[in-house]
């Protein structure tokens, strides 16, 4: 359509226009109308989108509108929903798209392309996957095992204190208990470290969380193995995750010592709700030093508070009273 000499641009978009007919395109130039060779001229009748750059509006005889285009045209796929985070490739049936297993924030149609998009990706990528594991690692985890629980009463079995505690008491799977006798040459077998470590290894292959704490707690105080913290750590996040409350508390522990207040107290806030004494003290301290606050104090005070409640019973008093 004709426009006015005094029409502003963005007065009119040819967004607007949608009588369906192709779009025409020819050199200017040849014309006589003076724009630059290679300027397109679309049909005003035609049905199209502008890119994304702003384009420039030229008016003629009341039959074309000419864009000036800065850069190359594309189609504009409106339906799709996942692309190749390197190439751009739509998903479809045909092309299968996969998320980095390690973020999940992209996806990618090959190997190659991820491999291409690495180098970019990467920095974006730790970042995510830390959360998701921190995700992970603190929202599970917040009730003890069914284990941890007395078969006759149902109530919770009061948790051991103290430097005995290190190593549990409480087995379940013979491979832990023979790996804790092989461990501590105990029951007048022969002390054999290596023994006990493999044994413990396939009682937590099989399912023991007492045995990832005591692989845990070897690895974090060097008994009988050589002291390996990053392995320590791994153990003790495994055994947590599935309730255990001892491996929360020393990964408390462990942050507080590198300096890590936050993340230590969200770890003995846990373990303290859960009824552990040590880790209700462990945030009194760093209360009283300032690097907790008087709100997380007493939010694990309370916490622990109830835990303990679900463990008293008549029977138990009357039986400590009587010294068993």
């Amino acid at each position: 359509r004709p426009l006015a000499d005094d029409q502003k641009l963005g007065a009119w978009s040819p967004l607007d226009i949608l009588i369906p007919k192709p779009a025409v395109v020819r050199r200017a130039g040849a014309d006589g109308h003076g724009c630059p060779v290679g300027v397109p001229f679309f049909r005003a009748d035609a049905q199209m989108k502008c890119p994304s750059s702003s384009p420039r509006r030229h008016r003629n005889s009341g039959r074309y509108v000419a864009f000036y285009l800065t850069m190359s045209c594309v189609p504009a796929v409106d339906d799709c929903e996942e692309v190749c985070a390197n190439c751009g490739k739509c998903g479809s049936d045909i092309i299968k798209l996969k998320n980095c297993t390690a973020c999940r924030l992209v996806k990618y149609c090959g190997v190659d392309c991820q491999r291409a998009h690495r180098k970019q990706h990467k920095k974006a990528c730790k970042q995510r996957a830390a959360e998701l594991k921190d995700e992970q690692l603190y929202s599970q985890g917040h009730e003890r095992p069914e284990r941890d629980f007395c078969s006759i009463c149902t109530l919770p079995i009061p948790l051991p204190m103290g430097d005995h505690a290190v190593f549990e008491a409480r087995i379940q799977l013979p491979s832990t208990n023979s790996g804790l006798k092989h461990f501590h040459g105990e029951l007048g077998l022969q002390a054999d470290t290596q023994k006990g470590v493999e044994l413990l290894t396939e009682a937590a292959e099989l399912g023991s969380i007492q045995a990832l704490f005591n692989l845990g707690a070897a690895y974090d105080t060097g008994e009988g193995v050589q002291q390996d913290e990053a392995k320590a750590i791994h153990f003790y996040e495994k055994a947590a995750m599935q309730g255990h409350v001892m491996s929360r508390n020393n990964l408390g522990i462990s942050e507080a010592k590198k300096g890590n207040y936050d993340r230590a107290v969200r770890h003995l806030l846990i373990s303290a709700k859960m009824g552990h004494e040590n880790s209700i003290g462990a945030i009194k301290e760093m209360f009283v030093t300032g690097v907790a606050t008087k709100e997380q104090y007493a939010e694990a005070l309370k916490g622990y508070q109830n835990a303990v409640e679900e463990m008293k019973s008549h029977d138990r008093d009357e039986a400590k009273r009587l010294g068993y």
